[in-house]
C-alpha cells in the first residue's frame, strides 16, 4: 500500500478490516478548501486523518504537488515532493519547495503513516490556486465616476460601472481579480457573482486594500457580455463611529478595480482591466450607510443595466484615480460575510392600517426579501429592530 493510488469508495471497509490507516480527509491550504486566492508562494497545508479508531494518530506523512492533475495521478509531482516527513502535525505545515508562481493552478495529496509505521492510500486530489502573492504592480488602475454632489447627503451617492466586451474564441479558464472602494457588488450578463456581502471587507485602507478572486467560466456567453459594478460607501466613505462623522478615508470617491484574465483553448491569453473605457452613472440607490441602511429608487435604476440589453445613452465615461499610491493589495485574509441560513417568518400582524411587525423568531443579522407592487413613487420602510415595545409596535 506505499504506492501512489488514491482513496476509493471502498477505503473505510478496507481500512477496519486489515489496519491499515485510512487515507486523509478535508485538505486545506492556507486553511481554505481548494482555495483560488493563495497570495503567499509558500503556503501552509492541513489534512484530517479519517478515523474514528481511539489511539490511532500520525507519525509521518508525505506531499506530492503537481502543476497538473494528471501528472499528480501518475506519481509525477514535479512541483514538490516532501518525501517521508517524520512529524505528527497534520496542521500548519509549511510548503518548504522552490516558491510557487503567482496565478497559477497546482493539484496535490497527502498519505500518512501511522503510530506502527503502517502507510495509509494517498488522498483524494485536491487543488489550490495562488493570486498575486504580494505584488503590488497591477496592470489595471482603479477607475471612479464622478456622481455629483447632493445638499443634504453627508455620503457620496451609490454608482454603477459597466464594461461591455466580446467573446470570439473559447475560453478554458476566465479568472476575475477585483477590489472595490468601499464596498462592490459584481455581476456578469445579470448574474450576480460571489456570495459574499461588504467586499472587500474592511481593512486600513491607508495601507492595505484586500481583494477577491472568482472563476466565472460558466458567467459568460459566446458573442457580447456586460461585466457591472454596483459601488456603495461603507467604511470607505460613509459614517464611520458613534459621533456620526465620515470615515475620512479617501476623497469622497468610490473606486473599482478588476484584472479579468481569459485563458483560451489555444493557449494565448486576453485580458480586460478597469479603465477609462469603462462607463458610469449613478444607482438606484440614492442613499446609503453602514448604519443607516439605505434608500433605494426603483424609478431611477435602469432596466437590465447588467445585462447585454442595456441601453447606456447617457452614461458617460469612468475616469482613472489613484486612493494611495503605495496601498498595499492582498487577498482575502478572512472568511467572507456570507447567507448562511434563510429564515421564514413565525408570525406577521398588523399594528396600524399599512403598517406591519414580520417576527423572524430570532436575532439575527441579515437582510430581508420581499416582492411588492404599488404605483410609482409609493414608498415601502423597513425598520429593524431586537425589541417591542408594549403595545406591540
Amino acid at each position: 500500500m506505499a504506492d501512489g493510488s488514491s482513496a476509493g469508495q471502498g477505503d473505510f471497509a478496507m481500512g477496519i478490516m486489515t489496519g491499515i490507516p485510512l487515507a486523509p480527509v478535508d485538505l486545506r491550504v492556507e486553511r481554505a478548501l481548494e482555495p483560488l486566492d493563495v497570495d503567499t508562494p509558500m503556503p501552509i497545508f492541513s489534512w484530517k486523518l479519517n478515523t474514528s479508531q481511539p489511539g490511532v494518530r500520525q507519525r509521518a506523512y508525505q506531499i506530492w504537488i503537481a502543476s497538473g492533475l494528471d501528472l499528480l495521478e501518475s506519481g509525477k509531482p514535479d512541483v514538490w515532493d516532501s518525501g517521508k516527513v517524520d512529524e505528527s502535525d497534520s496542521a500548519q505545515i509549511v510548503y518548504s519547495g522552490f516558491p510557487l508562481a503567482p496565478k497559477d493552478d497546482f493539484f496535490w495529496k497527502v498519505r500518512i503513516w501511522d503510530q506502527d509505521n503502517r502507510v495509509s492510500r494517498f488522498s483524494d486530489p485536491s487543488s489550490f490556486s495562488t493570486a498575486y502573492c504580494g505584488r503590488v504592480d497591477w496592470r489595471a488602475p482603479w477607475i471612479t465616476w464622478e456622481a455629483p454632489r447632493q445638499e443634504g447627503m453627508g455620503c457620496p451617492r451609490s454608482i454603477m460601472l459597466f464594461k461591455a466586451f466580446r467573446i470570439v474564441r473559447p475560453v478554458r479558464r476566465a479568472r476575475m481579480y477585483v477590489s472595490g472602494l468601499g464596498a462592490y457588488r459584481l455581476e456578469i450578463n445579470g448574474r450576480r457573482v460571489g456570495r459574499e456581502w461588504f467586499s472587500p471587507d474592511w481593512t486600513d485602507y491607508r495601507k492595505e486594500v484586500q481583494y477577491q478572486v472568482y472563476e466565472v467560466d460558466g458567467y459568460l456567453q459566446d458573442g457580447p457580455n456586460i461585466l457591472a459594478i454596483t459601488l456603495g460607501n461603507m467604511w470607505w466613505s460613509g459614517r464611520l463611529g458613534g459621533d456620526g462623522a465620515l470615515a475620512g478615508y479617501g476623497p469622497g470617491l468610490m473606486m473599482a478595480r478588476m484584472e479579468f484574465e481569459l485563458t483560451l483553448t489555444d493557449g494565448s491569453t486576453r485580458w480586460i482591466e478597469t479603465d477609462e473605457t469603462w462607463r458610469g452613472s449613478l444607482s438606484g440607490v440614492v442613499e446609503n450607510s453602514l448604519y443607516d441602511g439605505e434608500t433605494w429608487d426603483a424609478r431611477m435604476h435602469p432596466d437590465d443595466w447588467s445585462t447585454v440589453k442595456l441601453d447606456d445613452q447617457g452614461w458617460t465615461f469612468a475616469r482613472i484615480v489613484d486612493p494611495q499610491p503605495k496601498v498595499r493589495m492582498l487577498a482575502q485574509q478572512c472568511p467572507p460575510v456570507r447567507n448562511t441560513q434563510e429564515l421564514q417568518p413565525v408570525s406577521i400582524w398588523e399594528t396600524a392600517p399599512g403598517s406591519f411587525v414580520v417576527d423572524f423568531g430570532q436575532n439575527l443579522a441579515g437582510v430581508v426579501r420581499i416582492r411588492a407592487r404599488g404605483e410609482a413613487g409609493s414608498r415601502i420602510q423597513l425598520r429593524f429592530a431586537e425589541g417591542l415595545h408594549s403595545d406591540g409596535r
